[in-house]
């Protein structure tokens, strides 16, 4: 596998440059909602996660230093989310060995669902701040098998402390090949 890119993205808070972000994708981003019943809601139904790894492993510097955790084992789950049979979203989370006590040991076993249906039905659950970075979707190809060139993809990254324990997901919001915009 490619080396984990959300990791080395240039973060910075959803308040800086919203200038530069194309319009349609501006609500997507900063939808601090499901973005999995959002996903549902716009292509009716024809929504799909496609599990592309999950196991154990280390996570990049850059993430433990983001979760505030010096720990080096963690679940590393990456995810395409279809939308129409197209993928729409890259996404990665991340979640300590530490997180994962108690009921939070259910996240391990996901396969097909999406996280964030799981996680916004919890009572104890609570998002941190979202931050952006623009990358060049061609980053995405390893994941894919598909040929992004000049196009550009948002990302968001944030964190989310179930009882208590953080974890964290990045997204990246695909553009369709040819850079024609993905998102209604």
């Amino acid at each position: 596998m490619p080396l984990n890119f959300c990791s080395s993205l240039r973060w910075q808070s959803c308040l800086h440059n919203l200038d530069n972000i194309p319009d349609n994708l501006q609500a997507w981003l900063l939808d601090r909602g499901s973005l999995t019943a959002r996903l549902k809601k716009t292509y009716r139904g024809e929504f799909e996660v496609k599990v592309l790894k999950h196991q154990w492993g280390q996570p990049a510097e850059a993430e433990l230093e983001f979760l505030g955790v010096s720990e080096t084992e963690a679940s590393i789950r990456e995810v395409l989310l279809l939308g129409g049979g197209k993928p729409k979203i890259f996404a990665r989370s991340v979640i300590p060995r530490s997180s994962l006590g108690g009921s939070n040991n259910e996240l391990l076993m996901l396969g097909n669902k999406p996280l964030g249906e799981y996680l916004f039905v919890q009572k104890s659950v609570e998002r941190g701040a979202i931050e952006l970075a623009e990358l060049s979707a061609h980053e995405v190809n390893p994941y894919l098998g598909c040929c992004f060139r000049e196009e550009k993809a948002w990302a968001r990254r944030s964190l989310f402390y179930l009882n208590s324990r953080p974890l964290s997901v990045c997204e990246v919001f695909l553009p369709e090949v040819g850079g024609k915009p993905s998102f209604p």
